[in-house]
């Protein structure tokens, strides 16, 4: 299947999503666009860029509309007792969590180890009590939409 086929089919499950547990099926299922070939091999750097800008449009369209899960959902109001639980600096790695950033990119911008990221990230799971980093995301923009 051509890339921008995946890529449209991608972003349609993402959309098509009723609830945060579907939205993880979609993305891990989108995740294919993230591997360059079946075999491991590295694909043509044109390629390469393809994907990148596919997987980036697919993180967008699962940034939206886990947005908008959160947002319906009933359980916001009680997640934001989570969010007023999490300290400066987890406030801090959660809004890069929302962005797309990836643990190891969260490092290099905060200046620390992955590792250090790695706790917070589970940490903040817990207290927000998601089990995604997509549901964490959700439940952070929706808050920020919300307001104070």
């Amino acid at each position: 299947m051509p890339l921008l086929a995946q890529t449209a089919s991608a972003v349609a499950s993402i959309f098509r999503a009723r609830d945060a547990q579907e939205l993880d099926l979609a993305v891990g299922a989108a995740g294919g666009l993230l591997r360059l070939d079946a075999g491991g091999q590295a694909a043509p750097s044109e390629d390469r860029r393809g994907i990148a800008h596919a997987a980036s449009i697919v993180q967008d369209a699962a940034a939206a509309r886990a947005a908008e899960i959160a947002a319906e959902s009933d359980l916001a109001m009680q997640r934001n007792a989570g969010l007023r639980s999490l300290c400066e600096f987890q406030r801090g790695i959660l809004k890069w969590v929302s962005q797309g950033k990836s643990n190891a990119e969260i490092a290099l911008i905060l200046g620390c180890t992955k590792r250090t990221i790695d706790y917070h990230v589970l940490e903040i799971l817990k207290k927000l009590e998601a089990s995604s980093r997509a549901k964490a995301a959700a439940i952070f923009v929706s808050a920020r939409a919300r307001g104070p």
